[in-house]
């Protein structure tokens, strides 16, 4: 049950942390759904969407923290300048480019299933692991190169 009703709150509401999270607060919609879950949707709290420094000289730039993407999530973060989707897949990250290349939606809003990353606004569907698009083979996402130092992960972007 917790699945079908993560993917109805996807679909209506999109994630209390995200990108949708800061345009509700700024709309002043839905803000009785972030009092239900306890949470403040304030993007300078605790949103997973983060920014992070420049790269170093071997283009490596610390991201987040290993604990802050769960299995089977999608955390965006912006690296160097750049959107990147980081997402946990059986314990393993990996990062892909952030937009998707049919609409420009931010693939960190999108939904995990396995290593299927969705868009969240037209459904395209891509390979996380890989970049591979599953509807277009033509498109594909940009992939980056991923490093766990103790509980850090850094992206290289460079």
């Amino acid at each position: 049950m917790g699945r079908v009703r993560r993917v109805v709150r996807w679909v209506l509401v999109g994630r209390r942390d995200g990108l949708r999270a800061r345009i509700r607060e700024r709309l002043g919609l839905f803000s009785w759904l972030d009092r239900r879950s306890g949470s403040q949707a304030s993007p300078t709290e605790d949103a997973p969407r983060r920014e992070a420094g420049r790269a170093d000289d071997a283009g490596w730039v610390e991201a987040v923290e290993l604990g802050e993407i769960p299995e089977g999530e999608v955390v965006e973060v912006v690296l160097d300048g750049r959107g990147i989707a980081l997402v946990n897949i059986d314990g393993e990250v990996h990062a892909v480019s952030d937009t998707c290349p049919h609409a420009g939606g931010a693939l960190g809003e999108g939904y995990l299933e396995g290593t299927t990353l969705t868009c969240p606004l037209h459904g395209w569907t891509f390979d996380a692991t890989t970049g591979e698009c599953h509807i277009d083979p033509e498109e594909r996402l940009e992939r980056f190169d991923v490093e766990v130092r103790g509980s850090l992960i850094f992206v290289r972007v460079g």
